[in-house]
């Protein structure tokens, strides 16, 4: 009994001793084959990427740093040798780990038939888990290819993120062709774009850049080559071939008795892979991929390896993957969000410049960084070098970063270079407030928020003109272009024109659209030569209903940077064959081209990231730096989404603080500020003339009250007090809130009455027949003698109960009134009529009556087609807006903002 104790110890000892110098050997042998792999400790079994699912290490997983290596060998199940040694008398199966070399070596290939695919597929979803759990967060994205399966044997992965997983297990054959594009159009951009000649592979870029490391891209194929033709299956092998270098592996199991695609050799695949092979007595047998090997690594490959017996792993426990899951999901989610910070860019040298006076000129183009890729700055230049592009064209959804980008441009912009060598024009049509910023900005000529297509419209004239006053000085001085002028002493800036939202300038089939259209061609074509540059920004550029920019004006675009984005619009702002923007992932990643958006001019690149406060803090240092005449500069500031401000009305608030002017033969009727860049607000002249009535009409009633109060005011401020009377009709509800604000108009200078609605006939009469005692007077009369000037003024003009038509008999009252329309201006009776709708206002007055009104404004639910002629369609009226129509000028109308109701606190005080 002792004896066969003794035996069975001296077995046991043997074993181990045995599998001891196995492990030594293999470690041995592997240290010529992957040095990194033993730094890394990846040969312990406490690693993620070698330990069974038994170990404990899965109890306290926690997801690895950036900074404990990259994982060269994953874990595919355990080998089983047999070692004789002479301390025993028999072979002792000894198993280790089966350690395939993929990342930074090559893919692996499972050849299996029959059940043993079964197994071969639960690997491939263990390799992965292993791979997820290895590498730092963010560091990696599958790819996942099921035909058969339609995901069912990637179905472990479903807890991931699909940020690690991707949106989707690929079934169909054309969504899996679209992925292989997905993943070669990637794999060239990495080899082409980032790694060039510079960098031996993606672990030596990552390593050089630091911030925006490249992931791993991992393309797991279940039962190849099933839902591939012979295109796409000559795809994996590219990848197989060329992937390594650029971080890409294709891990695939093989159906070994399914026919390959016509003209496929397998052994073009698996010559740059791994390859696990099913026998049908043995499991798995080890063919590793010798001709990749060096000597050494060979040997071990073959001699330790390649007689062993390689049991796969099954698939992980459910709880280990959604442990993992739980632990990496939002890590690798938030790592999606990579930062490259702006002051990495924002260089001391040049603050240390422009203290010295030494900042850059414009004269040779513009050249600023907005972001990296790789270890360098991505540049945004316009009209540098031989091959210069002079415009740009920027697209990117909500949420992709072009907010961000437009911020660093600007920023970048503006500490490099002086407001005498730059100046902007910024115009931004969607509801946001990005440009917000910068309306203290020196090197700002004009800031638009949320802006109206006539603000656009006019911006764009305005440099249309101011291309022309260049052109003379070009004329003048004998030379060609900006370039030119430079060297010849002349001083002159580069100005760069940002549309935010373009495509707004053709929502409509009108005026407005064609002449944006021809503008934005101009510029386009000659602009360069003058200094002027433009870019073109939106999230989606689509057909309108004015059409799109024309090809040949686009193609003046030579610049085209793309965030995130689908297809479709991908192929529009970079060109009709290029959809890379449709692979970015994340906030900020972006393709710069410089090529006219051809596929061979893709750069990927990371825009750098700013916030509100560091923006802040760098445009208060460039303010610093300007010098004394450009501290007097403020750019024109539109803000769409507000309320004008009387007080920017220098001319009416002159006429509210020192009196009326002198010498005028009409009494303005301020309404508002225009829409569009203008030396004066939008005024209707009312004189002693036929005709010069006004209709205000709408359903907004703050938008209402604001333009009725604002043109009684201004109507009152333009002539003495004692030349004056104004009556005002409050025809509002009692409970109306603004029914108290009439109160105010008690304030103004002159003799006013506020009017009830029980008073409206009485009043009426009195006016019909001061009217009539004028119409006796002698038209020869002197100037002198002329009688005051009167003010009808009805608000709520519908609610007038005593002159709505009985039927359709005209009520004597009506017909004073229309006296009064008729003959009123001409005998200094003006009137302003306020109601809400034509149908209601029509039901007081006669269609007739309205030929009276020579200025009529619409706001929101106005009908505003039956007061605005023809071209009212083709206007949308929104809150603090309004439109102004004159008989005069038919074809003209002139859409402003309206004064917010808070200047009556301000009015309020100085007529006290």
């Amino acid at each position: 009994m002792q004896t066969l104790l003794d035996n069975a110890e001296r077995v046991r000892d043997a074993h181990f001793a045995a599998r001891s110098a196995m492990l030594q050997s293999l470690q041995g042998r592997a240290h010529s084959f992957d040095e990194e792999s033993i730094r890394s400790g990846v040969f312990t079994p406490v690693h993620a990427s070698t330990a069974a699912w038994s170990d404990t290490v899965w109890s306290g997983f926690a997801p690895p740093s950036g900074g404990i290596g990259i994982p060269r060998l994953t874990r595919v199940g355990e080998i089983s040798r047999d070692v004789t040694l002479p301390e025993a008398p028999h072979a002792q199966p000894v198993t280790i780990p089966a350690l395939v070399p993929i990342i930074g070596k090559g893919g692996l290939v499972l050849l299996a038939e029959g059940k043993q695919l079964d197994a071969a597929r639960d690997v491939l979803q263990a390799i992965a888990v292993r791979m997820i759990a290895a590498l730092p967060p963010g560091l990696l994205r599958l790819t996942l290819v099921d035909h058969l399966g339609v995901g069912n044997n990637f179905a472990l992965l479903t807890p991931f993120h699909e940020v690690i997983r991707g949106p989707m297990m690929w079934h169909d054959p054309r969504q899996i062709a679209s992925a292989l594009d997905a993943l070669i159009e990637h794999m060239a951009m990495v080899t082409q774009k980032y790694l060039k000649t510079q960098y031996r592979d993606i672990e030596a870029y990552n390593a050089a850049q630091g911030v925006v490391e490249e992931p791993y891209r991992v393309l797991a194929i279940a039962n190849f080559p099933a839902g591939l033709d012979i295109n796409t299956a000559k795809q994996v092998i590219s990848i197989a071939q060329n992937g390594p270098r650029s971080g890409m592996y294709v891990i695939v199991s093989v159906d070994r008795k399914a026919a390959m695609p016509h003209g496929l050799n397998l052994a073009d695949l698996t010559r740059f892979c791994t390859v696990l092979e099913g026998t049908v007595t043995s499991g798995f047998v080890w063919r590793p991929n010798v001709h990749e090997l060096s000597e050494n690594a060979a040997r071990w490959a073959t001699d330790i390896l390649g007689r062993g017996r390689v049991v796969l792993d099954e698939k992980p426990p459910t709880e280990i993957v959604e442990a993992i899951a739980g632990r990496t999901d939002k890590l690798a989610a938030d790592k999606r969000s990579v930062q490259v910070p702006f002051e990495r860019m924002a260089h001391e040298s040049w603050w240390k410049a422009a203290t010295d006076g030494e900042r850059p000129t414009t004269a040779e183009g513009i050249s600023v960084p907005i972001g990296r890729r790789g270890s360098e700055d991505q540049l945004f230049e316009l009209s540098r070098g031989a091959d210069a592009v002079h415009h740009a064209l920027i697209g990117g959804k909500t949420g992709s970063g072009k907010s961000v980008l437009f911020k660093v441009l600007i920023t970048s912009l503006c500490t490099r270079y002086s407001p005498s060598e730059l100046e902007l024009y910024l115009v931004d049509f969607k509801g946001g407030v990005e440009f917000q910023i910068f309306s203290e900005l020196r090197h700002a000529r004009v800031v638009a928020i949320d802006s109206e297509r006539e603000f656009g419209l006019s911006v764009l004239d305005g440099l249309l003109k101011e291309k022309s006053e260049r052109e003379a000085k070009f004329k003048a001085a004998e030379v060609k272009d900006i370039v030119a002028y430079r060297k010849s002493g002349g001083a002159m800036s580069r100005i760069l024109l940002i549309v935010d939202e373009f495509q707004k300038f053709f929502e409509a089939t009108d005026r407005i659209a064609s002449r944006a259209r021809a503008a934005l061609d101009d510029l386009a074509r000659v602009g360069r030569s003058f200094g002027i540059h433009v870019i073109l920004a939106s999230q989606s550029i689509s057909s309108s209903a004015g059409g799109e920019l024309e090809s040949g004006t686009l193609n003046q675009f030579g610049l085209r940077i793309a965030l995130t984005m689908n297809e479709s619009d991908s192929r529009r702002i970079l060109s009709k064959d290029n959809d890379a923007a449709k692979y970015l992932s994340r906030a900020g990643e972006a393709i710069f081209n410089a090529k006219n958006g051809l596929v061979e001019g893709n750069i990927k690149f990371q825009v750098a990231h700013i916030d509100d406060a560091e923006v802040t803090e760098q445009l208060r240092r460039v303010n610093e730096q300007s010098d004394r005449a450009e501290k007097g500069r403020k750019p024109r500031v539109f803000e769409g989404n507000r309320a004008a401000t009387i007080r920017d009305n220098a001319k009416l608030v002159s006429a509210i603080l020192d009196g009326p002017p002198s010498g005028r033969r009409f009494i303005p009727a301020y309404l508002g500020e225009p829409a569009q860049i203008s030396d004066d607000h939008t005024f209707v002249k009312m004189r002693r003339q036929s005709g010069d009535n006004l209709l205000l009409l709408g359903q907004h009633d703050d938008t209402m009250f604001s333009i009725f109060t604002t043109a009684v005011t201004s109507w009152a401020v333009h002539q003495s007090p004692q030349s004056a009377q104004i009556f005002v009709f409050n025809l509002a509800n009692i409970d109306d809130p603004l029914f108290d604000q009439f109160d105010f108009f008690r304030t103004l200078p002159q003799s006013v009455r506020v009017i009830r609605n029980r008073d409206v006939i009485a009043t009426i009469a009195q006016i019909a027949e001061t009217l009539e005692e004028r119409l006796k007077q002698d038209e020869d009369a002197p100037e002198s003698a002329r009688q005051d000037n009167i003010l009808l003024a009805f608000y709520g003009f519908q609610r007038a109960r005593d002159l709505v038509r009985d039927g359709m008999a005209v009520k004597p009252v009506v017909k004073q009134l229309n006296r009064i329309f008729h003959d009123g201006p001409e005998n200094g009776i003006a009137t302003i009529l306020a109601g809400d709708t034509h149908g209601n206002t029509m039901r007081i007055l006669e269609p007739k009556d309205l030929n009276e009104f020579g200025a009529r404004v619409a706001v929101i639910g106005s009908d505003s087609g039956k007061i605005l002629g023809e071209h009212a369609s083709s206007f949308k009226v929104r809150e603090h807006y309004g439109v102004l129509y004159e008989l005069e000028r038919p074809d003209l109308l002139m859409k402003f903002r309206t004064y917010g109701l808070d200047q009556l606190d301000w009015l309020k005080k100085h007529f006290a």
